[in-house]
């Protein structure tokens, strides 16, 4: 029997959602892991075979709920950083214990899950990088300068958070006697061992300089919709976690000239205010989608306008479906700078949106002979990866095996 591979998550849907179907083809092939996300996660992955679900603690959940509450702090790179050192500081006890328990072979981590990385430097485990967006490491600094500019610019005006995040890194070494606990420019770099990249290698910047050990995934799922007779329908979503008032009625008001009907998902945000929706005849709303009926609808759809978020616009390109993003985080804000340089979709960047502005941008590519061509460029990058079965042969290849002589 295989030894045990532990999943440590950063319990986001964004986050959680990718890893779900490397655990079903992990667990086809017999290995067994355990799973540490929060409780609402849980009915996501009950499903997947030689599987344990355990919650992180009661303390952690807290802290990460209040963060989640701070909406302005979610734009700030550096802030959310160190509010995830602080995350690793309050779960590094609990993480080390768990595995000196298990003796796992190998520990994936989700690139905000420091704690679990830096448990597996105090113990001695192997760590798989785990990448539900682009990494930003010295290959994408040489090729997509925004990113470079992005972090001078975060220092200079977030730099006073580098002293939380020292502090913690200082308190957790002193703490367990030795540097386990890596400094933020280790965070999204690729790291020794296997590194799994939710993306393709064409979408993602300088995809083709990166060493054997970084695996691009493709999309989460296999692409198996039939492309529609005709695409009907604009999507909208603002993810579950950012809000902007009047939103979805600006969005409509800027679109209404193409004649589509509207889909909305409210993505489980309770804080969304849709009652100045009512009087529209063409829009459905819905609190929540489940995966399936969520990519129906944007294989469905003529555009989809979108916050940014890496999952949502993974499945836009593999449906072939323009995007035009209206984001929040840096992080966001380099995917759009990415999808305008691809030249499938745009991004508006303006905090309140002015309709005739989002107009012109939806007419620049709503239609384009130009964008359909290099949406089904990536489309077939996508579908061309590795996937989830690759990589989970890889990884029994490289740990589990290895492990067992």
């Amino acid at each position: 029997m295989f030894k045990k591979i532990l999943f440590f998550s950063f319990p986001l849907a964004g986050h959680v959602n990718p890893q779900i179907g490397l655990c079903e083809a992990l667990g086809e092939k017999g290995v067994e892991m355990v799973f540490y996300t929060t409780a609402e996660h849980f009915h996501k992955l009950e499903h997947i075979r030689n599987l344990e679900l355990r919650p992180y603690p009661e303390p952690f959940r807290q802290y990460f709920n209040e963060i989640g509450e701070k909406r302005k702090i979610h734009h700030r790179m550096l802030t959310m950083l160190s509010t995830f050192y602080r995350d690793a500081e309050l779960l590094i006890d609990f993480t080390i214990q768990q595995m000196e328990q298990e003796q796992p072979c190998v520990v994936v981590c989700d690139q905000f899950a420091i704690w679990g990385r830096a448990a597996a430097r105090y113990c001695g485990v192997p760590v798989c990088k785990f990448f539900s967006s682009i990494l930003a490491d010295e290959i994408v600094y040489e090729t997509d300068p925004y990113f470079k500019n992005a972090i001078a610019y975060m220092i200079l005006t977030q730099g006073i958070r580098m002293f939380d995040i020292m502090g913690v890194i200082r308190r957790v070494n002193r703490r367990y006697g030795k540097p386990i606990v890596e400094n933020i420019s280790q965070v999204m770099a690729r790291g020794d061992g296997l590194c799994l990249v939710m993306t393709s290698r064409i979408f993602h910047p300088g995809g083709e300089k990166y060493p054997e050990n970084v695996l691009f995934l493709g999309a989460d799922h296999q692409k198996k919709l039939p492309p529609p007779v005709r695409k009907d329908k604009i999507f909208i979503s603002l993810g579950t976690v950012s809000l902007r008032p009047h939103f979805f009625r600006d969005c409509i008001e800027a679109t209404k000239h193409f004649g589509y009907e509207y889909v909305i998902t409210l993505a489980g945000n309770k804080r969304h205010n849709i009652d100045d929706l009512e009087s529209y005849s063409n829009v459905t709303v819905y609190d929540n989608l489940n995966f399936e009926d969520y990519r129906r609808v944007v294989n469905e759809s003529a555009l989809f306008i979108s916050h940014g978020g890496f999952n949502g616009v993974t499945t836009a390109l593999l449906y072939e479906t323009p995007l035009l993003i209206c984001p929040v985080s840096p992080e966001q804000i380099n995917t759009a700078k990415l999808i305008t340089k691809y030249r499938c979709g745009a991004g508006y960047y303006k905090k309140k949106i002015d309709r005739q502005e989002m107009r012109r941008l939806a007419d620049s590519i709503v239609g384009q002979p130009d964008v359909q061509e290099n949406l089904k460029k990536q489309s077939r990058g996508l579908q061309e990866a590795m996937g989830y079965t690759g990589a989970a042969e890889r990884m029994i290849q490289e740990y589990i095996k290895e492990d067992a002589r």
